[in-house]
């Protein structure tokens, strides 16, 4: 009995030990991960050079270049601020349904079965705004870059970022949508931002 105490006293020391190991490791390296920043002048893609087939750019033919960077920076917070404002609307667009829905369901007014209309309503947006979000973080996974969901009357409609879709990640949306929202590729639309 003694023994197996004490077999189980080492286990969970060594168990503390490991522990307090994994959050000092985890602390030592959070504490080491740069700052990163979503200005759109820190903007860059991975494997951007100015060596090309092992010769240096001059500064004259980096200009082009340097344009064309700012461009595609551009083009990107440009693209960023487009799904930002697209799902802020779409946000405000729900909370005004349900502030609506709710103040018909609080009018005194309103009867035994207009209240379960009402509530119905209700129950039918908050289905809607899950399924569209839940589309959002599937196709977004999938596709690695961002999307806007909006299901309206049986129909959903997707815009995903530019450069991102094509015939096999329409597929993979399609079937995304269908198991999710339970809504047919005939009444689906696919639509790239630009």
């Amino acid at each position: 009995m003694k023994q197996q105490n004490k077999k189980r006293q080492i286990l969970a020391a060594t168990l503390v030990v490991a522990l307090a190991a994994a959050v000092a490791v985890n602390w030592y390296y959070a504490r080491l991960t740069p700052q990163t920043s979503t200005d759109a002048s820190t903007v860059s893609n991975l494997g951007d050079s100015l060596l090309v087939a092992g010769t240096a750019q001059s500064a004259e033919s980096t200009a082009p270049a340097d344009e064309a960077t700012d461009e595609a920076a551009a083009a990107v917070a440009a693209m960023q601020q487009y799904f930002s404002e697209a799902q802020l609307n779409k946000q405000q667009y729900h909370d005004e349904m349900e502030d609506a829905i709710e103040d018909v369901l609080d009018s005194e007014t309103l009867d035994a079965a207009g209240q379960q209309k009402v509530i119905a309503l209700l129950s039918d947006l908050d289905s809607v705004c899950k399924a569209e979000a839940d589309c959002e973080n599937l196709i977004a996974a999938k596709l690695g870059g961002k999307c806007i969901v909006v299901i309206h009357d049986g129909a959903a409609q997707v815009v995903v970022e530019s450069g991102r879709i094509s015939e096999s990640a329409s597929l993979q949306i399609a079937e995304i949508v269908e198991k999710t929202a339970g809504i047919s590729g005939e009444n689906l639309t696919i639509t790239e931002a630009k």
